[in-house]
């Protein structure tokens, strides 16, 4: 289990932003790890040539490793004729972007079975279907 201030959160996501969907899936993804020597929670995003790091202070009482979903590409053709209209959307970043205005302390655990990440703000709970920490590409 980790508690960390939303808004801290929020800013270390944002600053390891993907702006472009990669066609491996794991790309698409941020790491986040407890960094046990320094108890930091570190948030890490690539493109393979390039990657990105934030750390975050947090309270942590058992080793966390995941990939949280940080982009996705939806086409829609909203009529059914014409041209595909192509949108990308960052279900955990805008989640937490939310939580961060109203100053929230975020409770996230981990199954690390199924790969769900459940985050806990007040009395909002939004849960996230996460890629296994060992997929991610060596950084």
């Amino acid at each position: 289990m980790i508690q960390i201030l939303a808004e801290n959160l929020y800013k270390a996501v944002k600053a390891v932003k993907i702006t472009e969907v990669s066609h491996l899936p794991v790309l698409n993804h941020a790491r986040l790890k407890i960094d046990e020597s320094t108890g930091y929670l570190t948030v890490t995003t690539t493109d393979l040539e390039r990657p990105q790091t934030e750390k975050v202070s947090c309270r942590w009482d058992a080793p966390f490793e995941t990939c949280v979903p940080m982009v996705h590409k939806c086409e829609t053709n909203p009529n059914g004729c014409g041209e595909t209209t192509t949108r990308k959307f960052y279900p955990f970043l805008d989640w937490l972007k939310v939580m961060a205005e109203y100053k929230e302390v975020l409770t996230m655990t981990l199954d690390e079975k199924t790969q769900i990440t459940t985050v806990k703000a007040g009395n909002t709970r939004a849960t996230f279907k996460c890629m296994d920490a060992g997929d991610y590409p060596p950084c």
